[in-house]
């Protein structure tokens, strides 16, 4: 009969900013005595972007990962651990600088805690968790917000225009916009849509996803030409941030697209910038560096 020992790791919350202390305890249980080589700690932040292409023989995967740090932490070395359960305590500090943690569809950013017990000539028990940080705003540079203005040729014709006030918006507030379609577009109708993209390139391998946080569709008959159709886009404050690490991008875009049967779609996509209230300042990014 196999004996039983078991690492489990408990931590006074779940979710945390850069700078807080992680505090915790590991508990080792076990049905009988044991030697043990040592019982260890690893806390990480660590960062991968993946894309997978193909299947069968033909699948290839393109990874990419980074860490951002690692501390290691021995509870016990080269002890004998008694019969019942054994608890230790542990802390671990997240640096100032730390970034937030994120899960996307080819990307993620976690922080990691990791416990293991090394035993001579039997599997090592292993435990894994995972912990939510949460970073605050950071203002790279305070950039001028600029009329949204971008149009759609073809063959030398005017097929469509996208105009707004502002290529920012703050979450909370109405994002408003307008497109014009002009006589010669023959189309079923248009959508809009307001996206969160998530940029990867690992090993050179770019692709995206886009997360939609707004769709609208208007029919034909609701798109007369060459007059001005008007657009709101509701907000929420808990929309995510933009930001850039080394692997991931993540940017909201404005899409406006023209519905044509039996051709290709016509599309305008504009990125916006996220605008923040500090204060009595107001700041506009598109993309926050760490």
């Amino acid at each position: 009969m196999t004996a039983l020992r078991e690492i489990s790791l408990h931590l006074s919350k779940s979710e945390y900013s850069p700078g807080e202390r992680v505090e915790g305890h590991a508990i080792i249980l076990s049905d009988e005595d044991f030697d043990c080589e040592s019982v260890n700690l690893v806390f990480s932040c660590q960062e991968q972007s993946r894309v997978v292409v193909g299947s069968g023989k033909h699948r290839r995967v393109y990874l990419e990962e980074h860490e951002y740090f690692e501390q290691f932490l021995e509870l016990l070395n080269q002890s004998r651990v008694l019969e019942g359960e054994t608890r230790y305590e542990f802390t671990f500090d997240i640096p100032e600088e730390s970034v937030s943690s994120f899960e996307g569809y080819y990307s993620w950013i976690r922080y990691i805690i990791k416990g293991k017990i090394e035993v001579k000539w039997a599997l090592d028990p292993k435990v894994e968790q995972t912990i939510i940080v949460k970073a605050p705003t950071r203002i790279t540079a305070s950039l001028e917000p600029m009329m949204i203005q971008e149009e759609h040729m073809e063959e030398g014709m005017h097929l469509f225009r996208v105009e707004g006030e502002s290529d920012t918006f703050q979450r909370g507030e109405d994002i408003r916009f307008r497109f014009l379609v002009g006589t010669e577009a023959n189309i079923r109708g248009a959508r809009t849509e307001l996206l969160r993209r998530e940029n990867v390139a690992p090993k050179g391998r770019e692709t995206s996803y886009d997360t939609e946080m707004d769709l609208q569709y208007w029919e034909e008959y609701r798109v007369p030409r060459e007059s001005w159709v008007d657009v709101t886009i509701k907000t929420d404050d808990s929309w995510p941030e933009p930001f850039k690490t080394e692997l991931i991008e993540c940017v909201y875009i404005l899409k406006v697209t023209l519905d044509v049967p039996w051709r290709f779609d016509r599309v305008i996509e504009i990125p916006l910038k996220l605008s923040i209230d500090v204060g009595d300042d107001e700041f506009s990014t598109s993309i926050f560096d760490f």
